[in-house]
C-alpha cells in the first residue's frame, strides 16, 4: 500500500513502510522521519534529545530492552548528574 504524503508543499511517496500490525501507517513510514536536508539530518544527531525521541518511539512500539534505550536511559543520567551537580554549587554559592 503506498500513500502520499504532503509537507508544506513537498510531496513523497512512502511506499518502504515496515510492516506493524498495532501501529498506525504514519508511524511506520520511514518518510515521515526523513524530512528536511541531509545538513540538518546530521545536525540534529548532535542533540541528545534526538536520540530521546527516538527511544520514546521504541518505547511507544513496545521496545523495552533495545540497545538505544538502554543508551538514552544512561546519557540522560549522566547530563542529570551534572545539571545537578552544577545546580548544586551554584546554590551553595548563591547561599553563602
Amino acid at each position: 500500500m503506498q500513500h502520499a504524503i504532503e509537507v508544506s508543499g513537498l510531496r513523497k511517496k512512502a511506499s518502504r513502510c515496515e510492516p506493524g500490525a498495532r501501529r498506525p501507517w504514519w508511524r511506520r513510514c520511514a518518510a515521515f522521519r526523513s524530512f528536511g536536508p541531509k545538513w540538518q539530518q546530521t545536525l540534529a544527531h548532535l542533540n541528545p534529545l534526538y536520540y530521546v525521541v527516538e527511544a520514546s518511539r521504541l518505547l511507544a512500539d513496545g521496545v523495552i530492552w533495545d540497545g538505544k534505550v538502554l543508551l538514552v536511559f544512561a546519557v540522560i543520567g549522566a547530563l542529570l548528574a551534572i545539571a545537578l551537580a552544577w545546580a548544586t554549587n551554584v546554590y551553595k554559592k548563591a547561599v553563602v
